[in-house]
This record gives structure tokens, sequence and C-alpha cells, in this order.
């Protein structure tokens, strides 16, 4: 901001006005229209004030992120009360079976787990909301840290602590509601007969490999739902994964613990369904935080690609004044300019998405001889389609926005009012990140009197030092130059924030696998409470207290050891599936993420051992004579 007389003697416009804000009263579009009509085919362009930093911003990506690292901790926590409630249906089958032969019916006895996992869904709630809350203003002051922004921001909990309640409270009984069946539909017979479930093998699994391998065969489908058919498949086979990492460290365990190591294996076969579904957990956030990092390791190259081709040129050149015949003329006298277009950017302009609703972008004039703006290999005849008629071709992000489909059209305020365009197709453009709008260069004169250039493509000669054209610009035109932007200073910035992304990967990869070891805890926990008499016994037959912690804590390092190798595998595929599918056009070659990969498996191994050495305190402190007693 300067004085009015300095900026008139800057730009020599002493009695001249570029532009007039109108505050009105009320939202009223009365007002606006007959402002149109009145300055109707005039120089003065009429258009309402939209606030809409789409152009400059470009977070979409950034949201389906967080939706989807939200999505899989969801889903780990639900596998976890999953997992915890099967459990503990099977093992109180002969309670439930005792139950219904005093009269209780398969309803009350669903019911009766439905109200106790409703119990632990509020008291879940109760406590995840308010921590959510105390956590969220923490985060969003990392998350600006990491993209290095200072910025006054106000959060909005009212909508986040409506749908965070929702999803504490529905989602754990949706995950429970087949043990709760299973629980009403227990056999009174049976159950008696047989006494409490067994996890041995038996036709379960057989049913498990079958389905899983046929699942497994949709990595050859390119379709969405592969990933998801991907992720049950690896679920459902897990335990025989399990049981070969068992098998194949089964020697090495006997020689560095001896019988210690030997129990490990035999008591994680012995719980095969729980430890191979607690592993399967670790494995699945391990696969989808590699595919995550995989895509932004590819992003970057993807991103130097379009620009290159969506650019123009090699050099933009901006002046605060239209560049006239003559500055052109003088560009092309320097030896290093190999090609000069103008490039004509009318903005902002206002217009309406199909719902009605007002946004803002630029609109860029295209010609088939000018530079190429963006990218569109499907349509040849794109150009001709453009030429002349009152045409427009939308970016993706503006025509995701626009919400309408090709073919119909498009309202956009221009200096003769409201006037419709017709959208002939959306192409892909390096432009304010596809926010953006082309159309002839013709009709961009004729309906939006913009006549001026104000920006200039150049491709420059051979391999000149930047900073050579760059002092011959701001010598020659400093006067009015106001920006000289090459197309590695658009590549830099917009891949910079990247960099950033890569630190929310990791945070997230620690906060996903220390989840899931919450489940490994919470399994170990309870395989040592089921083997209360198990382990009075090893007590009495002159185990210590130290050989018992060893044996679950070589249960938890099979269990980290076999989701990592699984998860490693599963994002193996996954990426596969990714690079091949023709939906994403190729935006990534075969390869895994090297430095990821070695803080999952580092990660992983350190929360499963203390996960396990948390279960193994619980196990070691168990009573000779109390747990002999147990029955």
């Amino acid at each position: 901001m300067v004085p009015l007389h300095l900026l008139r003697d800057w730009t020599g416009m002493e009695n001249d006005l570029s532009y007039v804000r109108l505050q009105t009263n009320g939202e009223d579009e009365t007002f606006f229209q007959s402002l149109q009509t009145d300055f109707y085919q005039s120089n003065a362009y009429i258009q309402p004030v939209v606030a809409d930093d789409r152009e400059s911003n470009d977070i979409a990506g950034l949201y389906t992120f967080f939706y989807l690292v939200a999505g899989l901790a969801i889903f780990i926590s639900g596998f976890i009360v999953f997992n915890m409630i099967y459990t503990s249906v099977l093992e109180r089958e002969k309670e439930f079976a005792i139950m219904k032969s005093l009269g209780m019916k398969q309803y009350d006895v669903s019911k009766l787990i439905f109200i106790e996992m409703l119990l632990l869904a509020s008291l879940g709630t109760a406590i995840g909301v308010p921590l959510g809350v105390g956590l969220g203003d923490v985060f969003m002051q990392t998350l600006l840290g990491v993209f290095e922004f200072d910025m006054v921001y106000t959060l909005n909990w009212q909508t986040p602590i409506i749908v965070a309640t929702g999803i504490g409270l529905l989602f754990p009984i949706v995950f429970a509601l087949f043990p709760i069946y299973r629980a009403g539909k227990t056999s009174i017979l049976l159950t008696l007969k047989r006494g409490s479930g067994s996890n041995s093998f038996s036709s379960m699994y057989k049913i498990r490999a079958i389905i899983g391998t046929v699942l497994l065969g949709f990595i050859f489908i390119d379709h969405t739902i592969s990933y998801l058919f991907l992720l049950v498949s690896v679920v459902l086979l897990f335990p025989f994964l399990l049981l070969g990492v068992s098998y194949l460290a089964k020697p090495l365990l006997q020689v560095l613990f001896s019988s210690a190591g030997l129990l490990a294996v035999k008591n994680v076969g012995q719980q095969l369904n729980r430890n191979a579904n607690t592993s399967s957990i670790i494995a699945v956030g391990i696969s989808v935080i590699l595919l995550l990092g995989t895509a932004i390791e590819a992003a970057p190259q993807q991103y130097e690609q379009e620009i290159r081709k969506t650019f123009g040129g090699d050099v933009r050149v901006t002046s605060e004044t239209p560049w006239t015949s003559e500055d052109i003329e003088t560009m092309m006298s320097y030896d290093w300019v190999k090609e000069v277009a103008p490039l004509t950017i009318a903005t902002p302009i206002t217009w309406e998405t199909s719902s009605g609703k007002s946004r803002q972008f630029s609109v860029l004039s295209v010609n088939e001889e000018g530079p190429s703006l963006f990218e569109d290999p499907s349509n040849p005849k794109l150009y001709e389609e453009i030429a002349g008629h009152q045409t427009v071709v939308l970016g993706e992000r503006a025509f995701a926005e626009w919400d309408g489909e090709v073919g119909q059209s498009l309202s956009i305020n221009t200096p003769n009012g409201l006037q419709e365009f017709k959208v002939i197709d959306v192409v892909q453009t390096s432009h304010a990140s596809g926010y953006v709008a082309f159309m002839s260069e013709d009709v961009l004169k004729d309906l939006f009197g913009w006549e001026n250039s104000f920006d200039l493509l150049l491709t420059v000669n051979g391999n000149i030092s930047e900073s050579v054209f760059r002092n011959e610009l701001w010598s020659g035109f400093g006067g009015h130059l106001s920006k000289v932007e090459t197309v590695e200073d658009e590549i830099e910035s917009t891949t910079s924030a990247l960099t950033g992304m890569n630190q929310l990967i990791l945070v997230m990869l620690l906060i996903v696998i220390g989840l899931a070891s919450v489940g490994t805890a919470n399994t170990l926990i309870m395989n040592t409470l089921e083997r209360t008499v198990e382990i009075g016994v090893m007590r009495a037959l002159g185990y210590t207290k130290q050989q018992v912690k060893t044996v679950v804590l070589i249960e938890g390092l099979l269990i980290g050891i076999a989701g990592v190798l699984g998860g490693i595998v599963t994002a193996a595929m996954l990426i596969y599936v990714t690079s091949q599918s023709n939906q994403m056009q190729g935006f990534m070659d075969f390869h895994m993420p090297i430095l990821y990969m070695i803080a999952a498996i580092i990660a992983s191994m350190f929360l499963s051992l203390i996960a396990a050495w948390i279960a193994s305190i619980s196990a070691s402190k168990a009573d000779v004579l109390s747990s002999l007693k147990e029955e």
C-alpha cells in the first residue's frame, strides 16, 4: 500500500480509475443486474466479488490424505474390536449355553453382548472426543509448521465432534455385529458337550484359504474394488503366513532360547486365529502407508512432466503494463530467444457452478498456433472446436467444481452480462493447478474486452545461463517488468510442498503402527490370561519369571515379523495394481519406497516388542499357587 500520489507517479494515470468496489445492503441481485444492464457493451466489467481461493489453494489432495488415514485408523480400531469381542464370545460359549438352558432366548443373549459393546463404545467415545479436541489444535500448529505457513486460524469443532461421536458409537457396534449374532446362535447341546470353543486348524481355515485365494485373483482386474478385495484376501490368508513365519523361525528360536522359543511357537499356533488377525492389522496399516509413500515419491516426477508439457515455453515474463509489439520485437532480437508468444489472461472472472454457486477463476486464450497450455491427446480437433465459437475448455479441478457434463453450458460473467459457454472438454493443465478455463482468443477479446497481454511466454535457445537472461530482461524492461518465472521455478514451487507430505506420511505411519500395536498388546494380554494355569505349571516346573517374559516377548516378535512381512508383500501387490491401472494413467511406476519400508520395519518391531513387554509383565506376575487353583 502506497499513497495515491505515488501510485499515480508510478503508473502515469493521473485521473483514471481501474477498479471500484461497491458495498451493498443484503444479497439482493437486483442492483447487480441493473448495473450489468446499464453498462452493457461498455468497457466496464461488472461482476460480484467472490471469495474463492481455489486458484492458489489446492488442498483437496491433502483432505483426501487425511480422510484415508482416518478411515484406516477406524478400520484398524474396528478390527481390534472385532477380534476382542469375537474371541470373548468364543470363550464364553459355555456361559451362553447355560444362560439359554435356563430360559434366555437367542435375542436375549445377543442383546446382552450388544449392551456390553454399547457401554464400551460410549466409554471410548467419552474419552476419545475430548482428547481429539485437545490434540486438534496441536495438530493444526504442526501442520502449518510442516508447510511453513504463518496464519491465524479458528478451529471449527461442532461438525467434527458430531461426526466423531457418531463414529465412536456406531462403528464398534457395526464391527461387533457378527460376534453378537454368533453369541445368540450358541448351541446348548454342542457347547456343553465339547466345552469351550477351540481355535484348532479346522475346516474354517480351509474355507478362509479358498475365499482368500479367489479374492487374491482380483489383483489382475483393473477396478477400484480390487484394492478392497486384496486387503480382505490378505486378512483371510494371514494365518498361513503366521504359521510359515513361526515354522521358519522355530530352529533359530530353539538355538537362541531353548524350550522358551519352542513354547512361544506352540502358543502362536494355539491362538492362531486371534494372533493372525492381530498381525494382519499391522500388515494392512503398513501396506496402505507404503502405497501412499510410493504415490508421494512418484508425484514430483508426474508434476514435472505435466508442467513442462503445459507451461507453454521456458520462461514466463509478466509486466505491469501491456506488452507492445515493439517490446516483442526487442525480445526477439536477443540471441537466446527462440520464440515469443503473448499469453492473454482474463482474471478474476466470476462464474456459476451447476448448482448456482458463485466462483471465480482465470480464463486463458488459446489457438492452434500458440503455445501448448493444456494436454488432451484424446481430441486432436479440439482447437478447431474452440476457434471462433462461444465455447470453453475447463481444467480438471474447475470441471469438478462446476459439477456439470461435457456438452452442457457454463454461466460466466462478461462485460455483456451473464453469458452461456458450451463446455466442450476437460483437460489436464498445470496452470492454477487445473482451476482454470480456456477459450478462443477472438471470443476473449470480443466478449470480455481483453485485448492486451500482460504475460509473454519465451522459448530460449541452447543452454544459456538463467542469470544471464534474467539480468538482460530486467535491464531492458525493468521499468514495467514485475516477474520472471522459469519452468524450473514452477516445478520447484509445485513440488516443494511434497517434502512436508513426506514428513506427514512418516508421522501417520507411526500413528497407524502404534494403533495396531495396541491390538497386539491386547491380544497378548488375552492370551496370557487364558494360559494362567499353564503359566502356573511352567513356574512350578522351574521356569523363572524372565523365561515367562521371554515366551511372551517371542510371541509378540513373531506377530510383529509376520505383520511387517505381510505388510511389505501386500504393499507390493497394491503398488503393482496401481502401476498397471489404466485409471491411474501411468501415475507411478512399480517400485518400493525404501525410506518408508525401513521406517515401517523399525517402528513395527519396536512397538510390537513394547506391546509384548507390557503383556509379559502381566504374565510374569502370575502367582504359582493361585494359577494352579484356577479351572
